[in-house]
């Protein structure tokens, strides 16, 4: 059967095949465009648009990523697009033949050494959250001590729910994280102090207080909205003088880079942010030596 995989509604059947499988719209676009750039390749090799898969020209392609220094994330993110395309012309039946291991050899090992992401260190951290604390908003400091110290992404936490927070048993679940996965994330007492000065006196002023199944809430909807949140971090940032401004994912940095440094296990600190893949912790690495944060951030060890 010939198959161009270039052809518009090939590739629309495929986007409807991943949508299926419950990838989620950013994967989706990167497998799209991991097949786009195979057949590219193909056609300028080649002189034509490939009909199905080889394992043998999988091999060239990969030595080509290779020798152009594509990087690790950017070979991983092609040949995991491509696999998936391989999954997706064996459903119909185009070919037989899996030519794309899921094993650990098809995928070039990260081990390039990468800066952390987290570019503000822990006094600036400490230094913004007292601020936070001090002009008065018990749900303001509540949200910024619940991402700094749980690892949530701001999406996450603007979707939490009340019945999903665990206050006696000093935990939650997430049910809206990243591919749709469910984690459970342990709390610290300071997050704790927070949230329940935030539900016991702050949150009954809010219109939808009564009603709303949402945990973080604004004063005119039924939940706190992006937009709002990151003109508050706007808003603190100018008072605490810090730049570049405080962004809800520097709190998501600062969560994995010093929990890290002060004695957590990797695969702990990986599960509670929710990384699919342990390279991604692993970039925190590093970042700060022990002895330069140890002594500051006793509160970071958990208090049962």
């Amino acid at each position: 059967m010939k198959h161009n995989l270039l052809r518009t509604s090939t590739l629309d059947d495929f986007q409807t095949y991943l949508h299926i499988i419950e990838k989620s719209e950013n994967t989706n676009q990167a497998y799209i465009n991991a097949v786009r750039r195979y057949a590219e390749w193909f056609a300028s090799r080649y002189g034509h648009e490939p009909k199905q898969l080889f394992q043998e020209n999988i091999s060239e392609y990969k030595a080509y990523l290779q020798r152009s220094d594509t990087n690790p994330s950017t070979f991983n993110a092609r040949m995991a697009g491509l696999r998936t395309w391989n999954d997706f012309l064996i459903a119909n039946g185009v070919q037989k033949e899996i030519v794309i291991s899921k094993e650990d050899e098809d995928y070039t090992k990260i081990q390039k050494q990468y800066a952390s992401p987290a570019i503000h260190t822990l006094d600036e951290i400490n230094q913004f959250i007292q601020t936070v604390l001090e002009q008065g908003s018990k749900r303001d400091y509540a949200q910024v001590i619940f991402l700094a110290f749980t690892g949530l992404r701001i999406s996450e936490s603007l979707n939490l729910k009340m019945v999903d927070i665990h206050l006696d048993s000093r935990e939650l679940v997430v049910r809206n994280g990243k591919g749709n996965k469910i984690r459970t994330v342990y709390l610290m007492d300071r997050v704790i102090r927070a949230l329940r000065g935030d539900l016991n006196k702050e949150r009954e002023q809010y219109r939808f207080a009564e009603e709303s199944p949402y945990v973080f809430l604004s004063n005119r909807n039924n939940k706190l909205f992006r937009i709002t949140f990151y003109k508050a971090l706007d808003k603190y940032s100018k008072i605490a003088g810090i730049e570049p401004h405080i962004m809800p994912h520097d709190f998501r940095h600062f969560f994995c880079t010093y929990f890290l440094e002060n004695g957590f296990d990797v695969h702990e600190v990986a599960a509670m942010a929710g990384h699919s893949n342990i390279h991604t912790t692993l970039l925190y690495r590093g970042r700060t030596s022990n002895a330069s944060v140890r002594g500051q951030v006793v509160y970071l060890n958990w208090i049962i």
